[in-house]
């Protein structure tokens, strides 16, 4: 997917959050903005952390279930 004519859409997040599994998710990248934090996907084990201020762009979107551990602020950038 070229992200140049992709149809995005950020929304923003407090504390710990679980975003729906999502057939066809294209694109995927979370932020944080306050406060570190840590991803799974799909009720895995091996949680991804993301420092202050620091992102994740997987190569390929995850269409799983992700769970977001934080007590801060992130953003969350997909497709529609």
């Amino acid at each position: 997917m070229s992200i140049d004519n992709a149809n995005l859409v950020s929304t923003t997040y407090t504390g710990d959050t679980v975003i729906p599994a999502k057939r066809g998710r294209e694109y995927f990248l979370i932020q944080s903005l306050v406060s570190h934090a840590d991803i799974t996907f799909g009720g895995g084990t091996g949680a991804i952390h993301i420092p202050t201020h620091g992102f994740y762009e997987p190569l390929k979107a995850p269409s799983t279930e992700i769970s977001v551990i934080t007590t801060g602020t992130f953003v969350v950038v997909t497709n529609i």
